[in-house]
């Protein structure tokens, strides 16, 4: 009888083992869960900077035209005037010097 017992006492004991091995499995498993969500919520994050940050590189590369843009048109707008300039000057009979100050 007393084989029995021990063997009823180690099979209580295995029992209560796989129990115990079960919920921290599924502990691991939840806390598994939980880290996944938090992955995937940096990944939201991150994914969500870097289309910010394309945004903000085309508003630059916008900015950078205009302004190239912005700087012909100034160009032109000097070489007409210098062109004028000479042509008012040819016109009253003056050279390129300066007016004396």
């Amino acid at each position: 009888m007393t084989g029995e017992v021990k063997t009823h006492e180690r099979d209580r004991e295995d029992a209560e083992a796989a129990r115990r091995a079960a919920e921290s499995a599924r502990l691991a498993g939840e806390q598994s869960q939980r880290n996944a969500e938090h992955v995937r919520q940096a990944a939201e994050g991150a994914r969500d900077a870097a289309a910010n940050a394309l945004g903000v590189r085309d508003d630059v590369v916008a900015a950078a035209a205009a302004f190239r843009e912005g700087l012909a048109d100034q160009q032109k707008q000097l070489e007409d005037l210098r062109a004028m300039t000479k042509d008012i000057q040819r016109k009253v009979g003056t050279s390129d010097r300066k007016p004396d100050a």
